[in-house]
């Protein structure tokens, strides 16, 4: 037996759509926890793993952005995972370095197909049925080229307007913005030594000794 809601209970379509978001959010929690290394998180009231999670689900619109090696595409993949765990919100992972320009669907059609055999706009009509609310997650959107950057912010942005989605950027350079869409920046300092023994370890399936 499968637990579902009152409505998919009641209306074939609508437990349709609960069968296609569970299958998708299955599916994004597998692909992004291989290979993730366990979140690690700062001291004191340093913004880093869990603190940044917590800050970064609040309804709005971020920018996270520092230098490269702040882990900024690791905090991505965590809150990829803890979205699509819960119950409110569901990602859509975008990689802008691989947008050559064209029709911004055409892009999402291309990662979403590693997630879902559903076409983007069957999965939003699903996800809006189910009542959830999709999260737009761009990484390195300082590595997309200049000369194309101007077509991928109009996408991006008519996808927010048109879904009433939420929009997180990674990117190195904190000025960038996607269109007219007001995003507060959140700062990603370097690890720290504790930090990057923690990472290492995990990967290098060592235990985080000092010596290390």
């Amino acid at each position: 037996l499968t637990a579902v809601s009152l409505q998919a209970a009641i209306d074939p379509k609508a437990l349709a759509a609960q069968s296609e978001l569970t299958a998708y959010r299955q599916r994004v929690k597998a692909l992004v926890e291989t290979d993730l290394a366990p979140l690690v998180d700062g001291t004191d009231d340093e913004l880093y793993g869990s603190s940044v999670l917590r800050l970064l689900e609040e309804p709005s619109n971020y920018l996270l952005h520092g230098p490269s090696g702040s882990a900024k595409t690791f905090h991505l993949h965590h809150l990829a995972f803890a979205l699509a765990a819960g119950d409110r919100e569901l990602p859509f992972f975008i990689d802008a370095k691989r947008y050559t320009g064209g029709d911004f669907w055409h892009l999402l059609r291309q990662l979403l197909a590693t997630y879902s055999p559903s076409d983007p706009k069957q999965l939003l009509s699903a996800m809006q049925l189910s009542g959830y609310r999709p999260v737009l997650l761009i990484d390195a959107l300082n590595e997309l080229a200049e000369s194309l950057r101007a077509d991928f912010m109009k996408g991006a942005l008519a996808f927010v307007l048109h879904f009433d989605a939420r929009a997180i950027v990674t990117a190195q350079d904190p000025t960038i913005t996607l269109g007219g869409l007001q995003t507060t920046p959140v700062l990603l300092k370097l690890p720290n030594k504790v930090q990057k023994r923690q990472i290492y370890a995990y990967y290098a399936e060592v235990p985080p000794t000092p010596e290390l």
